[in-house]
């Protein structure tokens, strides 16, 4: 939230400023609920199966994981809209392949999504074989 308050304050601050403020608060918050995401049984599985009931062994999905990795991605996303407005493009397309591979295990079309807006900065840049690779 503190991400959205930086981008929404009306200060005699740069322009440039309130950007950067907004991207170190998302940034922050989207690694946040990366470590968050991280299911390795115990407290986080304990708390899937009891918002999810009971749940087989084999087919364990953690809700934590699905919360978490939704919420970096759209952190990211955030970053990367910001860096378009700051007019780094290629910083813009390191945040689009962040959130890619936050929402990879959650959210397939979305992180297909931000995979293509990672690649169309990258090829605008001249970057085609970064481009190629993503």
């Amino acid at each position: 939230m503190q991400g959205v308050a930086a981008l929404n304050k009306v200060t005699d601050t740069t322009l440039q400023m309130k950007f950067v403020d907004a991207i170190r608060y998302f940034e922050a918050a989207a690694d946040t609920y990366v470590t968050i995401g991280k299911c390795e049984g115990g407290v986080s599985c304990a708390l899937c199966s009891s918002i999810l009931g009971p749940i087989q062994p084999a087919h364990h999905v953690c809700f934590l994981i699905a919360t978490a990795g939704r919420r970096s991605g759209e952190s990211y996303l955030h970053c990367y809209e910001a860096q378009l407005r700051l007019g780094d493009r290629l910083a813009a397309a390191t945040y689009a392949s962040d959130a890619a591979r936050a929402y990879g295990k959650v959210d397939p079309g979305a992180a297909i999504r931000a995979r293509l807006k990672a690649i169309t900065q990258l090829a605008g840049t001249g970057r085609l074989a970064a481009a190629a690779s993503e």
